[in-house]
């Protein structure tokens, strides 16, 4: 299973927000829709933006997505403060992710 919320601008789609569970053939086929529907309104750049560490990194390498710095030269920061005395803040950081819909920018 695999859901996205797509912003469009100029030529441009950005994945604010992506779910994918289970299987990489379901990612895979969304992202394709997505970027077909892109295209067939003359849409040049389909943009993810995610942490190097995250699982879907390699995939979307795999698929074409080339690395780039974002735009905005915003870094994203890991604030490592718990209230919870059993997290694993290490594990946390591991396990957690951003997406541009965390980021307020869109």
């Amino acid at each position: 299973m695999a859901f996205a919320a797509v912003h469009r601008q100029e030529g441009r789609a950005q994945l604010v927000d992506l779910l994918a569970l289970g299987d990489d053939k379901d990612t895979i086929r969304l992202l394709a829709e997505i970027a077909s529907d892109l295209a067939s309104a003359g849409g040049e750049v389909l943009e993810c933006w995610l942490p190097s560490g995250h699982f879907l990194t390699n995939l979307l390498r795999t698929i074409g997505f080339e690395e780039a710095p974002e735009p905005f030269g915003f870094v994203p920061a890991c604030v490592n403060r718990s209230f919870h005395p059993n997290l694993d803040i290490t594990w946390a950081m591991r396990n957690f992710f951003y997406t541009l819909a965390d980021a307020d920018l869109l």
